[in-house]
């Protein structure tokens, strides 16, 4: 079997996720009927990887200082919201209020906090590998 065919793009590795409603499981859509979406970089990514070996660097610098390293929930929740805030690359019909949101970091970690249903759908996508390989 040729396993190429389950290669990745560091540099490109992206799919979409349609964010769905979380009572009742059907695709948000905008007045326009359009899917409510976010494009996220993969697991392999550059971006995400990058932010990962950061916080692991941190947290082996920080050990090396103190032979009673520990991590706190709150750590590991940050590590996981900048995770997502990196794998987020942009995304279609998210509003809050009446204001069209744009996809910077600082309206990712807003929608992310505020609304964690949508930050589950966007890791438990992300966390399926098989949504990056493509067709």
């Amino acid at each position: 079997m040729d396993l190429s065919q389950f290669t990745v793009d560091p540099e490109n590795q992206t799919a979409t996720l349609e964010i769905v409603h979380p009572g009742t499981g059907q695709v948000l859509r905008d007045e326009d009927g359009v899917a409510v979406t976010i494009t996220l970089h993969g697991p392999d990514s550059k971006a995400v990887k990058s932010v990962e070996r950061a916080w692991t660097n941190k947290r082996l610098a920080e050990g090396m200082r103190s032979k009673k390293a520990t991590i706190s929930i709150e750590q590991v929740e940050e590590q996981a919201m900048a995770v997502n805030v990196a794998a987020t690359v942009d995304w279609s019909g998210v509003a809050f209020g009446d204001e069209e949101l744009e996809c910077t970091p600082e309206n990712i970690r807003k929608v992310y906090t505020r609304l964690p249903w949508i930050r589950e759908q966007v890791e438990e996508f992300f966390n399926e590998r098989a949504n990056f390989l493509g067709k």
